[in-house]
C-alpha cells in the first residue's frame, strides 16, 4: 500500500498521496479537492514523502522512471521529468508550486515544514490537556529530528564567535519560521503573566532550545563532527524535557 499524508505545519493543509489508486488530494480548511496523477508522477510523490525529510537523489528518481519504460538517457532527462511534475502541481494548486526543492548535486526533497501526519497523530509522548500546544511540541519535536539530521551532515568551521556548524541559511530560515509560530502558540496557551516565573521559564527554554534548531550552538573548542553531533542530540532533548515539564507545570498551576 502507498498512501501516505503529510501536513504543513504552517498552513495546517494536509496533502496525502496514494499512489496505487493514482490519486493526489489536498485538504485545505476540512474542503478536500484531488486529482488523478499519472503512474510514475504518483511514484515519484509517494517517494518523496516517504523519504522526507531526506532528500530523493537522482539517481533513485532516475531508476524509478526507469522502472516506468522511460528513456532517460542522462541527467537532464531526468530534470525535465521533475520539471513536468512541478508545473502540474502548481497548476492542481498554486500552494504546491515550490513544494519539490532541488537541493543540487544532491537530489529533490521537500519544505521541512512538510511533517508526517501520520507520526504525528501517534506521538504517544505527548499528554498536554491543550490540543494545541499538543500539536506545537510535536513540531517542535520534528525540528528538533531536522536539526539532528543537518548537523551529522554539516561541517564545524571556525569565526569570531568560537567553532559553529556551517549552516545553510535558506534552510534554516524556514525552520525558525515554523518554530516561531509554535512559540508563538505556546506562550499564547499558557494562562500566565508576563512576569510570571512558569512563564519567564519557558519562554527561556524556547530560545535557548530556537538556537539548537537554528543550529547556533557554539563551542569554545575544536571537537570531532562524531563528538559535535553526540553533544548536540543530548543538550537539544535535555532541553526539550525541560521545555516540556515547565509547560506542564503552567497546566497544573
Amino acid at each position: 500500500m502507498k498512501f501516505i499524508s503529510l501536513i504543513d505545519s504552517i498552513s495546517k493543509n494536509v496533502i496525502t498521496v496514494d499512489a496505487n489508486s493514482f490519486v493526489l488530494r489536498l485538504e485545505i480548511n476540512g474542503v478536500s479537492i484531488e486529482t488523478r496523477l499519472k503512474a510514475y508522477h504518483g511514484e515519484i510523490l509517494y517517494a518523496l514523502f516517504s523519504h522526507h525529510p531526506t532528500a530523493l537523489t537522482y539517481d533513485e528518481i532516475t531508476d524509478l522512471l526507469m522502472s516506468y519504460n522511460l528513456v532517460i538517457a542522462d541527467e537532464t532527462r531526468m530534470h525535465r521529468k521533475i520539471s513536468e511534475l512541478r508545473k502540474f502541481l502548481a497548476k492542481f494548486h498554486p500552494s504546491l508550486e515550490e513544494i519539490i526543492i532541488n537541493t543540487r548535486g544532491v537530489g529533490y526533497s521537500l519544505p521541512l515544514r512538510l511533517k508526517n501526519l501520520h507520526e504525528l497523530a501517534n506521538d504517544n509522548g505527548l499528554k498536554f490537556k491543550n490540543k494545541k500546544i499538543n500539536e506545537s511540541i510535536s513540531i517542535i519535536s520534528g525540528l528538533i529530528e531536522d536539526a539532528i539530521h543537518l548537523t551529522s551532515g554539516s561541517k564545524i568551521v571556525r569565526n569570531s564567535h568560537g567553532y559553529v556548524l556551517e549552516r545553510n541559511s535558506k534552510i534554516l530560515e524556514e525552520k525558525i519560521e515554523i518554530f516561531n509560530s509554535c512559540e508563538k502558540n505556546i506562550m499564547k496557551q499558557i494562562c500566565a503573566h508576563e512576569a510570571d516565573f512558569v512563564f519567564l521559564r519557558t519562554q527561556y527554554l524556547l530560545a535557548k532550545l530556537k538556537t539548537y534548531v537554528g543550529l547556533a550552538r557554539i563551542s569554545e573548542y575544536s571537537i570531532s563532527e562524531a563528538q559535535w553531533l553526540d553533544w548536540f542530540k543530548l543538550e537539544a532533548w535535555t532541553l526539550f524535557e525541560d521545555l516540556k515539564k515547565s509547560i506542564k507545570t503552567s497546566e497544573n498551576s
